[in-house]
């Protein structure tokens, strides 16, 4: 009987996901990774066992095993740019991902240098209030679909290059008066005027439509609808989510979400249109510590925990600044859990970094209005919040008022392992089993808590 893994982050991101998919992969013998959510701001950095590391963008994470294949889903957004780069950089490593492994549904929207520079523009336009971002344009690459439709170009175009070259010709003209719309509102600033510059060289259509075309001619991608892995539906599948849940589009901490669907939404439309008759488990990955790159609420966050912690693959982005720590977050994580469909398995990382005395078990706070919102929480009889419900249908105005609540809350800190072992405590806090835990950086290093 075949059997789909549904890896997800169930925090903020940054939880080691791609690590866990390359062991995955590697324990269960799978031979197909999914992308179904995301797209080139994934950094899943995988360690080899002989050391040798790489961050994968679009790629499947266990493409280190040569007979790997990545399937990218409709569900994703695709830069050919970056995966080109990022192609270079496996063969560098002396990973080279050849042989048509890379499968890319002709549907997928393609992310321009366009909708990059106008997502920096709108970030920095918007100052102290930043939503948060990782800079690569796919926030507006998701208003741009629900305004153009069509127009925007698809992964199909990159066959067809005159529709392909009218396509980025249009794409750039909306970019352009986006650019321009949002720069008229806001302060003078020389960086805008930079990026201003660039969207209106006109040498830039040319060099965007012949690197697009030279990836086609130069790698073996595939153009492979549902049909494709409807005829491998017998074999293990790996589904590996981007970002987590706690940044999903509808339930995550508005405006600071990513515009896509980080819990298991994507990833089970895809097992029923392709008709998947096997085992279906959810898995959810977490690190011993809470972590968060930009802006946005951390109730837990201690910054002297992040100064003992160095990140060794996570530096400052420049967009996202440096990654933000804290101690370990049960109210987040059983909200993540929440946000699921529900997960039959955790995988935890990290417990070699970090196994902390304590842990957030509530949130305590003073606002005394929280209104609606009162419905979503979970008070014990002294009034701390103990679990927060996903805001399922809330308006943005009453997310973002969530988001301001929770950067109001303060952590309540207590013991946490005791005599048990770590890993162990924070599964049996959370009630779901423990799958596995990592003691290091390779699949060597994951401990398996079950056949």
């Amino acid at each position: 009987m075949p059997k789909a893994w549904i890896v997800l982050g169930l925090g903020y991101g940054d939880e080691g996901k791609g690590s866990w998919v390359d062991a995955l992969t590697r324990r269960t013998g799978a031979r197909i990774n999914v992308r179904f959510n995301g797209g080139p701001q994934a950094a899943h950095h995988v360690a080899a066992p002989d050391g040798r590391v790489h961050c994968f963008s679009q790629i499947g994470s266990g493409s280190l095993i040569p007979e790997v294949e990545t399937y990218f889903s409709g569900h994703c957004f695709f830069d050919p740019i970056a995966l080109g780069l990022e192609l270079q950089t496996l063969r560098t490593l002396g990973f080279p991902c050849e042989g048509r492994r890379i499968h890319i549904d002709p549907h997928c929207p393609l992310v321009t240098p366009w909708h990059g520079l106008v997502n920096r523009i709108q970030e920095r336009a918007r100052g102290r209030s930043a939503h948060g971002t990782c800079g690569r344009g796919m926030g507006i690459l998701f208003a741009d679909l629900r305004e153009a439709g069509s127009q925007v170009p698809r992964a199909s175009d990159l066959w067809a290059p005159e529709r392909l070259a009218r396509r980025l010709a249009q794409t750039r003209q909306r970019m352009i008066a986006r650019a321009e719309s949002i720069a008229r509102d806001a302060p003078p600033d020389a960086q805008i005027e930079g990026w201003l510059a660039d969207l209106y060289t006109p040498e830039m259509l040319g060099w965007v439509g012949d690197h697009f075309r030279t990836l086609c001619q130069r790698e073996e991608l595939d153009l492979a609808d549902l049909d494709w892995l409807r005829q491998r539906r017998g074999e293990t599948l790996i589904f590996e989510g981007a970002q987590g849940v706690l940044l999903d589009q509808d339930l995550g901490d508005w405006p600071h979400v990513t515009p896509s669907h980080t819990t298991d939404t994507n990833a089970q439309a895809i097992l029923d249109a392709i008709d998947f008759l096997g085992e279906r488990q959810c898995l959810g990955v977490l690190r011993t510590y809470a972590t968060r790159h930009g802006a946005g609420p951390l109730v837990s966050e201690s910054p002297e925990l992040a100064r003992q912690l160095p990140e060794p693959h996570n530096g400052d982005a420049g967009w996202q600044g440096a990654m933000r720590m804290g101690w370990f977050d049960l109210v987040a994580s059983r909200r993540g859990i929440a946000s699921t469909g529900g997960i039959q398995g955790l995988l935890l990382s990290c417990i070699d970094r970090f196994q902390g005395a304590q842990w957030c078990a509530g949130y305590q706070t003073n606002c005394a209005h929280w209104g609606a919102l009162e419905a979503l929480l979970v008070r014990d009889q002294d009034g701390i919040i103990r679990e927060i419900h996903p805001p399922v249908g809330l308006s943005f105005d009453q997310r973002a008022a969530l988001s301001r609540y929770l950067g109001a809350c303060q952590p309540q800190l207590q013991p946490s392992a005791g005599e048990r072992p770590h890993a162990q405590a924070i599964a049996e806090a959370l009630q779901v089993p423990l799958l596995g835990f990592s003691q290091g950086p390779t699949a060597l290093d994951k401990r398996w808590c079950s056949p």
